[in-house]
């Protein structure tokens, strides 16, 4: 197998929403999208309302990780932006005091980037002292602050809110026939867009025989952007870790990379079941999982299970393969529009 892009480990870089997408949320009239994109140059990030704004940077060689979040179209208070001309970083704030304080140390004051919302969807702050640029982080994710936290930055609290989104109720529909999405063998990985090279649609993704994949979403949502795939079954069992396929919903613009050929066959919803088997991958409650308070069980593997944007998230084992990992149930309780992720070859639901 080519060398894994694990983008999200990549602290620096990070990843954003996922394959299911923030951008899957009903939001008022009231609410933008706030666009993440990322300069590998210097390692900073910035935060945008402005599509011409993200899509100009990324011509110039940014980025794109998607939405970051939402943010209300009045009201709330202010967030400033500063420009540090040395390092080439921006700066947000809600606090007009730190705006000024940066402008008298010789940061640029480029007026109010987007308004925060009162209460809803907290935005975590980070910081890295041993950085030159980007010495900031701002994400919704708790998972993705969590991580970051671990690799030395230090969390500053809750810096503002976003608006609180909604999940549709509805998976995209699937479309008739399998997709298979090829990478040529002469490079290290492919970048696809769903609505331009296949399809907005619910899938479960395989690989052909004898061969291994990574598929990683840019669109970071929840911790886990990626899955190995593997289509040996012998490995699967060996590595604990590895999947032999993966249930994904792509909605049209979510963009991901694959590192080797896949194939990519139409799943129609399951119809609101309350108990089963569920390979690895991504189900909505009101669609193929019914609302309710639910036990999961490893039946093969080991890897996290959550709820949306990792909520409720628990490693469990159905192997002694990880030693760190040691319990083989969680609870998990899903609202209609909620998603369940799986990382595990399979796990067993029933309703409590």
């Amino acid at each position: 197998m080519k060398n894994i892009r694990l983008i999200r480990t990549a602290i620096a870089g990070a990843t954003t929403l996922s394959v299911l997408g923030i951008a899957s949320a009903s939001l008022a009239a009231t609410s933008v999208p706030l666009y993440r994109i990322y300069d590998a140059n210097n390692g900073a990030h910035a935060y945008t309302e402005s599509a011409f704004e993200k899509n100009s940077d990324v011509k110039a060689g940014w980025t794109d990780q998607g939405v970051a979040w939402y943010a209300p179209t009045s009201g709330g208070a202010a967030v400033y932006r500063v420009y540090n001309p040395n390092s080439g970083e921006h700066f947000y704030t809600e606090s007009l005091s730190e705006k000024n304080s940066l402008v008298k140390v010789g940061w640029h004051y480029e007026g109010v980037s987007f308004r925060a919302a009162t209460s809803g969807t907290p935005i975590y702050r980070l910081y890295n002292a041993k950085v030159t640029a980007g010495s900031h982080f701002w994400t919704q994710s708790l998972a993705e602050k969590n991580a970051f936290v671990k690799a030395g930055w230090k969390y500053e609290g809750i810096a503002w809110y976003g608006v609180k989104t909604t999940a549709s109720t509805t998976n995209p529909p699937a479309t008739s026939g399998a997709k298979t999405l090829t990478v040529p063998s002469n490079v290290g990985y492919k970048a696809f867009t769903a609505g331009k090279d296949i399809a907005a649609g619910t899938y479960v993704v395989t690989v052909p025989s004898g061969t291994s994949a990574a598929m990683l979403s840019s669109e970071f949502y929840a911790w886990n952007g990626f899955s190995v795939l593997m289509s040996n079954p012998a490995t699967v069992t060996a590595y604990g870790s590895r999947v032999s396929s993966y249930r994904v919903v792509l909605l049209s613009g979510n963009t991901f990379d694959l590192d080797e050929t896949a194939t990519f066959t139409p799943s129609g919803s399951l119809g609101n079941k309350t108990s089963g088997t569920f390979n690895a991958g991504v189900y909505k409650a009101g669609t193929d999982i019914k609302p309710g308070t639910y036990t999961v069980t490893a039946a093969s593997g080991y890897g996290d299970v959550y709820v949306n944007y990792n909520e409720q998230d628990t490693s469990i084992t159905a192997s002694t393969l990880d030693p760190y990992i040691k319990a083989k149930t969680a609870t998990i309780t899903l609202a209609a529009g909620d998603y369940f992720t799986t990382e595990l070859q399979s796990v067993t639901l029933k309703a409590k």
